[in-house]
């Protein structure tokens, strides 16, 4: 399930010390995606640019939802 999932995920990241950086870049969605890309997380070099680009797209879009 979708939910599973996610569960699974976040259970990773938060019992690997190899991923202890990304888990302590905290609300900083940018600086997460780039610290889990430095930890080996994807295998795309570009992972972490385009995570970047994906939410300045989505977080003006969610703030003016508010």
């Amino acid at each position: 399930s979708v939910e599973g999932g996610f569960a699974d995920y976040v259970r990773l990241l938060g019992s690997s010390p190899r991923y202890a950086e990304a888990v302590a870049a905290g609300r900083d969605a940018g600086a997460f995606a780039r610290e889990l890309q430095e930890a080996g997380y994807a295998t795309d070099p570009d992972y972490a640019r385009k995570i970047e680009a994906i939410l300045r797209e989505l977080v003006p879009l969610v703030e003016e939802a508010r």
